[in-house]
Formats: structure tokens, C-alpha cells, sequence
């Protein structure tokens, strides 16, 4: 399951590739587990990239959340930040595409 959300996160960090102002709203795709969920959240560049400072750090819509290896640190209207947990978070900062 943190597979999947470690790809639709690099699939996101081409989204935004380049630069963006901080204020800025544009799409992403939801970063949960489930493969065919394919929602989208709206996200400015500074939630966005203060999410991505933490390879920990995913935004999902709200309720797909796994409290069995993930924990909501934020929730905003359009999304939730959730922060992975024991292994799923080893993998999560292995597989940073920023690291």
C-alpha cells in the first residue's frame, strides 16, 4: 500500500514540476493506497510544499486516511496531511523523489 502512495506522490511532484507562485492553486491526485481512486485535490503550492518537506508526508481527500500505518497531522476542506508510520515511512523517505 505505501507503493502505491510512494507513486502517485512522483506522479504529483511532476505535476508541479517548475515554479510556482506560493499562493497558487492547481490539482493533484489523491496520494492514497487505493489505486483506483484517482481523485483530485486542490492545493496551493505552499500546502503543497510544506507537505513534500517531510518524506513522511502525503495529501489524501479526506477519509482515506489508514490509521493503521498513517496518522492525519492536518485537515483542510480539500485534503488531509498524513504522516506515515513504522514501516510505511521507511519506505516512504527510501523512496523520497527529493531525497
Amino acid at each position: 500500500m505505501a507503493e502505491n502512495e510512494v507513486l502517485f506522490r512522483e506522479v504529483n511532484e511532476h505535476v508541479v514540476g517548475g515554479a510556482r507562485r506560493p499562493a497558487e492553486t492547481f490539482e493533484i491526485v489523491c496520494e492514497c493506497e487505493d489505486t483506483s481512486c484517482m481523485e483530485h485535490l486542490r492545493v496551493t503550492t505552499e500546502a503543497y510544499q510544506r507537505a513534500r518537506s517531510e518524506p513522511t508526508d502525503f495529501l489524501l481527500k479526506p477519509g482515506h486516511a489508514r490509521p493503521e500505518f498513517e496518522t492525519v497531522i492536518e485537515t483542510r476542506e480539500d485534503f488531509e496531511v498524513v504522516r506515515k508510520t513504522g514501516a510505511a515511512a521507511a519506505l516512504a523517505r527510501e523512496l523520497d523523489p527529493r531525497s
